[in-house]
C-alpha cells in the first residue's frame, strides 16, 4: 500500500492485507496507512479475506482509497478463507487465485490502456536478479498476455 503512495512507475496497486496484523495495535501504523490510501498515485485494489487477522484495512484505509479514488480504486473483502486467521492472511494472498483472480485481472486490465498493454515503457521498468522485469514475471505467474 505504501508503494502505491510513492512513484516508483507501478501502473496499479493490488495490496492484500495492509496492516492487517498490526493496525489495531499501533496508532503509527494506521496513521501511515491512511496517509498511503490518500496519497495513492495509481490505482488500488485492497483485497482481504473476512478470518484475516483484522479487516481494519479494509475499513479505515479502504474508506480514505474510496474518497480519494474518484472511482478509481477498489476494496474488496471476501467470505473467510480457511479456518483460521493465518489461512485468511497469507493463505488467502498466495493460494486463493480461485476467489479473487478474476476480480484482480478485471481491475488491472481497467488500470492499464485499452490495448491491455503496460502504460510504462518496457526499457524502463525494474528488472528482478534474474534479468525479468517485474511486469513480465507478474504476467507469467498470473498468465496474463505479454507485449514486446
Amino acid at each position: 500500500m505504501i508503494t502505491a503512495a510513492k512513484d516508483v512507475g507501478s501502473g496499479a496497486a493490488v495490496p492484500f492485507a495492509p496492516g492487517a496484523i498490526m493496525l489495531g495495535r499501533s496508532p503509527e501504523v494506521r496513521a501511515r496507512l491512511i496517509r498511503a490510501a490518500r496519497e495513492a498515485k495509481v490505482p488500488v485494489f485492497m483485497v482481504q479475506a473476512e478470518n484475516d487477522f483484522s479487516v481494519l484495512p479494509s475499513r479505515v484505509a479502504g474508506a480514505e482509497l474510496e474518497k480519494a479514488g474518484r472511482g478509481r480504486n477498489r476494496v474488496h473483502i471476501y467470505p473467510p478463507y480457511g479456518t483460521t486467521a493465518m489461512d485468511g492472511h497469507g493463505g488467502f494472498c498466495t493460494r486463493g487465485f480461485d476467489i479473487w483472480g478474476a476480480d484482480v485481472l478485471e481491475f488491472l486490465a481497467k488500470a492499464t490502456t485499452a490495448s491491455g498493454e503496460l502504460t510504462r515503457s518496457r526499457s524502463d521498468v525494474p528488472k528482478h536478479r534474474d534479468g525479468r522485469d517485474r511486469a513480465t514475471q507478474c504476467a507469467a505467474y498470473i498468465k496474463l498476455p505479454r507485449s514486446g
